[in-house]
């Protein structure tokens, strides 16, 4: 937990820093089924059932591993927050209006309406049933989360209800070498699932 931790207040450390993160043509595609891949252990651990539906196109204009670290963070916290045997859905696809969008929603705990408003606060700590479920958190993740999206020009909106589950959504401006191409080009769905 305390490497964790030091790796985080690393991560927010360097955010103040934006120039020296280098930004290319990035396949958010490609960046989700490396995210669930890396996750499998703690996926299997609580039987959670991670589906991956992609719209092509999905490539946006960012950091490798800034990218990674947003997708891994938010679909941690859909496993950790969820029930033994949930499900997480999670959707890379285009809105036709120069952004990629990235939602995961799970079937989980939720968030209420109070802690809701405090989750991307540094070291802010939900409700202690949300505390319990992770035992680990640093409180930094969700902080992070949004400062990163902010740099790569996007937002990010949560929706939650106590008991009935939490949808995160990020949305992120196509890759410009390719956003003419993404005008024309044909979708193609892909559904993967993890079990």
């Amino acid at each position: 937990r305390v490497s964790s931790i030091i790796n985080n207040l690393l991560t927010f450390s360097n955010l103040v820093q934006p120039e020296q993160i280098k930004f290319a043509a990035v396949s958010l595609g490609d960046v989700v089924d490396t995210s669930v891949k890396k996750l499998d252990e703690l996926i299997k651990k609580k039987d959670i059932k991670v589906t991956v539906r992609k719209t092509s196109p999905y490539s946006v204009w960012g950091n490798m591993i800034a990218l990674e670290q947003i997708v891994i963070n938010i679909i941690k916290n859909a496993v950790n927050y969820n029930k033994i045997g949930g499900s997480v859905v999670v959707r890379v696809e285009p809105d036709y209006r120069g952004n990629i969008v990235l939602t995961v929603t799970d079937d989980g705990m939720g968030i209420s309406a109070k802690d809701l408003n405090h989750i991307f606060e540094p070291f802010y700590r939900a409700e202690s049933s949300r505390n319990r479920a992770s035992g680990s958190s640093s409180g930094l993740g969700l902080t992070i989360v949004s400062e990163l999206v902010k740099l790569h020009s996007g937002r990010i909106g949560v929706r939650s209800q106590l008991g009935q589950g939490t949808t995160v959504t990020i949305v992120l401006p196509y890759n410009k070498e390719e956003l003419k191409e993404a005008e024309t080009a044909s979708e193609d769905d892909v559904e993967v699932d993890f079990l």
